[in-house]
């Protein structure tokens, strides 16, 4: 498994997010069988679309979710996911056209809102991140506001106001204890701030819950080696290198083994 992204909270409806094409006719009248067939080509479309989102191809995704709004053009759930394909191309503007697409067309789409954010958290676009953190926390139905409230954690992190990110990070802790994101950068606003006791019962709460994330390993390195805890330090640093060895986590951590030696 990859590096886990640290940065921002995504989120898709998933398969379950296609019964709404079949509801699109109730309360009207009855389609034609012309609309009842381009309903279930855009369903089918869109399922493969989905599929290949989560196998990570990209490319695939996308030709699959045009495809599905040839047949319905009205959908948010398929915009929503081609967003989500042009961002994991790193096609920022054509991602940020589709969720606000998205969310024109059912402005209560928590998750469209959700991975908006997310969006423009990577384009540094700090402020309107919140903004569309905060529209999809707006929605009482929301079923996830703990990666809203991380979102905006990030964003107002970046913005340098330690205080306000640490407490969406806790509220994100609120709502879902298991969330290990959110301890990652309480940790990482700890350590920032001289307090290295909590920073490292942070890092080792976001390594409890994913044995896999690096970043948080390196930083307890970090934070172990701030404290003068050297031997747990260079553990934790040689535990970087086996789970990355070709990251930029390695490479410094690799430095900090020598300056321990």
């Amino acid at each position: 498994m990859g590096i886990r992204r640290a940065m921002r909270s995504i989120c898709w409806r998933g398969i379950a997010g296609v019964l709404m094409v079949l509801v699109t006719w109730i309360g009207g009248c009855a389609p034609t069988l012309e609309q009842v067939r381009n309903q279930d080509q855009a369903q089918q479309h869109y399922l493969r679309g989905v599929g290949y989102l989560n196998l990570g191809a990209a490319d695939l995704a996308v030709k699959e979710l045009r495809s599905a709004l040839e047949f319905d053009a009205k959908n948010a759930e398929i915009y929503n996911a081609l967003g989500l394909a042009y961002h994991m191309q790193g096609k920022h503007p054509l991602a940020a056209a589709q969720f606000e697409q998205a969310t024109r067309l059912d402005p209560r789409f928590s998750e469209a809102h959700l991975n908006y954010s997310a969006l423009l958290l990577d384009m540094e676009q700090w402020d309107k991140a919140i903004v569309e953190a905060e529209k999809a926390l707006a929605n009482p139905a929301y079923q996830t506001p703990e990666r809203a409230y991380h979102n905006l954690g990030v964003a107002y992190y970046q913005k340098g106001l330690l205080e306000m990110a640490a407490s969406y990070f806790q509220k994100a802790l609120r709502f879902q204890p298991d969330f290990p994101y959110a301890n990652y950068y309480l940790g990482r606003i700890y350590l920032q701030t001289g307090r290295l006791a909590e920073a490292i019962q942070e890092f080792n709460a976001a390594i409890q819950r994913d044995p896999t994330y690096v970043p948080a390993y390196y930083q307890l390195g970090l934070a172990y080696y701030k404290q003068g805890e050297r031997q747990k330090a260079e553990k934790v640093f040689r535990k970087v290198m086996v789970l990355a060895p070709r990251s930029r986590w390695a490479q410094t951590s690799q430095t900090y083994l020598e300056q321990l030696r």
